[in-house]
């Protein structure tokens, strides 16, 4: 009788493995922050310092209203990355105003909110820090998958690949320390 051998060895000791299953786009929960995963940088071939920019087509309201390409230092946001080493297939971040907004509304045909605006309808969460500056914290998280690539033309742009942002995974999120001590008012002194 034969023996099989086996070697389990899935990952190299020390390695860092992803539990990514899609390329993906995500708003994260800081204001005007976006995360691009190791996938979808991996597959757009963007490492740390490249830029993006994400294009509207405003005659969809939600699913295909986004897309995002490989973009100039003139035309888009630069990426950056944790600990600022190049190579595909690592996580990316970037800020990226206006579009934001519509994504945390998820509704595209509204229009880009104010940080006091989305606060006032409990999209973000109002903070003062220690310093008194104010800062927003998101309560929703929204992740996009990317769709297969297609060239098109921008004026002023040129040739891009455009990756549309599909099937959005949208989860509540509580920021942290927003459990907030009520105040009994009748033990309050004028």
């Amino acid at each position: 009788m034969e023996t099989a051998n086996f070697n389990f060895n899935i990952a190299t000791p020390g390695a860092k493995t992803s539990n990514a299953t899609r390329p993906e786009l995500v708003a994260t929960p800081t204001y005007n922050n976006f995360r691009l995963n190791g996938l979808a940088t991996d597959v757009m071939e963007l490492q740390h310092e490249d830029h993006v920019m994400i294009v509207e087509d405003t005659n969809k309201d939600w699913e295909g209203r986004f897309y995002i390409a490989s973009a100039t230092p003139e035309t888009g946001a630069k990426l950056a990355a944790v600990n600022k080493k190049s190579g595909y297939g690592k996580t990316l971040t970037f800020t990226y105003s206006g579009v934001y907004s519509k994504m945390i509304q998820e509704d595209g045909s509204k229009p880009a909110l104010s940080p006091d605006a989305m606060a006032d309808k409990g999209l973000l969460d109002k903070r003062i820090t220690k310093k008194g500056n104010t800062s927003y914290v998101s309560t929703k998280i929204v992740a996009w998958g990317l769709g297969d690539p297609l060239e098109t033309d921008i004026p002023e742009v040129g040739t891009v690949t455009l990756y549309p942002l599909i099937e959005a995974n949208v989860k509540e999120y509580t920021p942290r320390g927003t459990e907030q001590e009520s105040v009994n008012t009748d033990e309050v002194e004028d």
